[in-house]
């Protein structure tokens, strides 16, 4: 089904590149005469129309009302197709992970009790990861391996990317699930 999107946001070089993305995907950008069926909201720029579905994007992090996707800044063109299709679906999006986690891969959001967590896409690819392993160690080459194109390698990208990610953790939701395993890399535990 095509679906129309209306675009609200003050980034014009960011609408174009939108526009051209969701054209070529198969979506139709509202113009003055159409009638959006859903909207890609920037909230740094722009506020979330009323009555209309929504995805939202943020540099910053900045939250939206519970059901609306919020992507953080620089997102995957995937990430924002796939929270477009799911539109009206997010409780079936939010995967339920060991330790009361629900994440959201459309989103890069992580929630617990109420509590959500909007995580850039090195933490969340990080994190998936270390779930999938189901307890068993993830080496640190492996890490480094999952992490979304454009990510400058290093000799401790994923000391720096781990260690965000145990502070947002722990500052959102006072869990600290990650173990270093001496000599081989990290593990989730809960």
């Amino acid at each position: 089904m095509s679906r129309t999107v209306l675009l609200c946001g003050a980034d014009a070089c960011l609408t174009r590149m939108l526009v051209y993305e969701l054209t070529l995907a198969g979506f139709t950008v509202a113009g003055e005469q159409d009638q959006p069926d859903c909207a890609l909201v920037d909230l740094d720029s722009a506020s979330l129309p009323t009555g209309l579905p929504a995805v939202a994007y943020s540099r910053r992090g900045s939250t939206a009302p519970e059901g609306v996707p919020v992507l953080v800044r620089p997102f995957a063109v995937e990430a924002l197709l796939d929270a477009l299709a799911r539109l009206g679906h997010s409780e079936a999006a939010a995967q339920p992970t060991p330790g009361g986690l629900r994440l959201d891969d459309a989103t890069h959001t992580v929630t617990r009790g109420g509590t959500r967590l909007a995580l850039m896409p090195a933490e969340y690819a990080v994190l998936r990861r270390l779930l999938d392993a189901e307890g068993e160690p993830v080496s640190r080459t492996e890490l480094i391996g999952v992490l979304p194109s454009g990510s400058t390698p290093t000799s401790n990208l994923a000391e720096v990317v781990i260690c965000t990610l145990r502070r947002k953790l722990e500052a959102s939701f006072d869990i600290r699930p990650i173990r270093t395993v001496r000599g081989i890399g990290y593990r989730y535990t809960l």
